[in-house]
């Protein structure tokens, strides 16, 4: 089996580089770059507070189609026990003031978060209540998101999610894309609801051959302008230091998923791959 996974490593590294580049995001710092200036980077602006602690990897951002940027973040450890998501929106000039957007009673929690954004300017913000769900999302207008009454009741989705995604497309069809760490079948799952929440599909499993002992570490999950589904992650092996890279996506809008296809694998040598944290970005037609 290890003969076979480098195999398939080195035969396919070099078409895969022409469709998709990996990198890693290093999502360790609360610190955003506001605005770039030519080839110089303008001065890091801290946007969390300093009464709590940012969560390490619980972020968010997108982009409006009136030119602004929303960014949402974790913040814990606050003196009331409380766990705060936070948005703050950037003009091309400024950041507005961070304003809580979703507070948990004393102790409560939120595993991670993430946001998508309609056409028409419509922000789903979505979150987990943990680290294996459920899961949770809330819209506002994207004019009105640094106004906490813009936001509506919290939706909740009954779903075992590590990380996940809510991407909506051009027929309004939501698709939950989510991952497993600690539920009883570790993995990549996708649920689909074709009345706007009311009601969802049962999962659709992306990686019923995952390795024993494998989970899925890190998710991401983005929609292309055909509306075909794209999902990429990265197992932690709970028995070494690495894992593979997987990518699997459906082009007819969530009806079919292609077979989970492996993009990188650890072996020994000493530039392989180390727990890795994938990113994943859709340009056009184009995979990144």
């Amino acid at each position: 089996m290890k003969i076979k996974r480098k195999f398939t490593h080195r035969k396919y590294r070099a078409l895969l580089r022409g469709l998709l580049a990996v990198a890693i995001l290093m999502a360790s710092t609360a610190l955003v770059m506001a605005q770039v200036q030519g080839s110089q980077w303008s001065p890091p602006v801290r946007l969390s507070g300093m009464e709590g602690t940012y969560k390490d990897l619980s972020n968010a951002m997108v982009a409006d189609p009136y030119g602004n940027i929303h960014v949402f973040w974790v913040e814990t450890g606050l003196d009331d026990g409380r766990t705060i998501i936070q948005h703050s929106r950037f003009d091309g000039t400024n950041w507005s003031p961070p304003m809580d957007i979703v507070a948990t009673q004393s102790g409560g929690a939120i595993g991670f978060v993430s946001v998508s954004i309609t056409a028409d300017g419509l922000l789903y913000l979505l979150w987990t209540g943990g680290n294996n769900g459920p899961v949770f999302y809330a819209t506002a207008p994207a004019q009105l998101a640094d106004s906490a009454g813009a936001w509506s009741t919290p939706v909740k989705v009954d779903a075992p999610a590590f990380q996940a995604y809510l991407l909506i497309d051009s027929r309004r069809i939501f698709h939950l894309v989510y991952s497993s760490f600690y539920g009883e079948s570790p993995g990549v799952y996708v649920m689909q609801s074709l009345d706007q929440g009311q009601n969802w599909t049962t999962p659709i499993w992306l990686d019923p051959d995952i390795p024993a002992n494998f989970a899925p570490l890190t998710l991401k999950a983005q929609l292309d302008v055909a509306d075909g589904i794209h999902a990429l992650w990265a197992y932690e092996d709970l028995t070494a230091a690495g894992a593979d890279v997987r990518y699997a996506h459906s082009l007819d809008g969530g009806q079919t998923w292609s077979l989970p296809f492996t993009i990188d694998s650890p072996d020994e040598a000493p530039d392989e791959l180390r727990l890795s944290r994938p990113s994943l970005a859709v340009s056009g037609p184009s995979v990144l």
